[in-house]
């Protein structure tokens, strides 16, 4: 497959993930609880998280990039993005919190993959 796929794949997922974090905090807004609105809220987070997952490492295999530190950084981000979803549920007070560290760790990784600083 191309690098393009890998690209487009790559920035479906990411939508799909800030997708799924931002309807489980409007999730924490709301006074009832909504189970259909839960299972599509961890299904764009769950599918998002695996996308960006796939098409990250077939980017880093198409262009032949060694294994760098800034990658290692992107994991972390990428584990934080992951477990967000379980804060948001089990401390909805802290959703603002939740909120703007999502779109500066998003921020951050979009920094690391455009630039890959070291």
């Amino acid at each position: 497959m191309s690098i393009a796929f890998y690209n487009v794949l790559h920035v479906i997922g990411i939508i799909m993930l800030f997708l799924g974090i931002g309807g489980a905090i409007v999730r924490s807004y709301l006074a009832q609880d909504s189970p259909g609105l839960e299972k599509l809220v961890l299904i764009n987070h769950g599918v998002g998280l695996l996308l960006i997952l796939i098409a990250g490492f077939g980017q880093l295999a198409k262009i032949g990039m060694q294994f760098s530190s800034w990658v290692v950084v992107k994991i972390i981000i990428w584990l934080f993005m992951g477990s967000l979803i379980m804060f948001i549920k089990k401390k909805p007070e802290l959703k603002s919190v939740w909120w703007y560290g999502a779109l500066v760790m998003g921020g951050l990784a979009a920094y690391l993959g455009i630039y890959k600083p070291f």
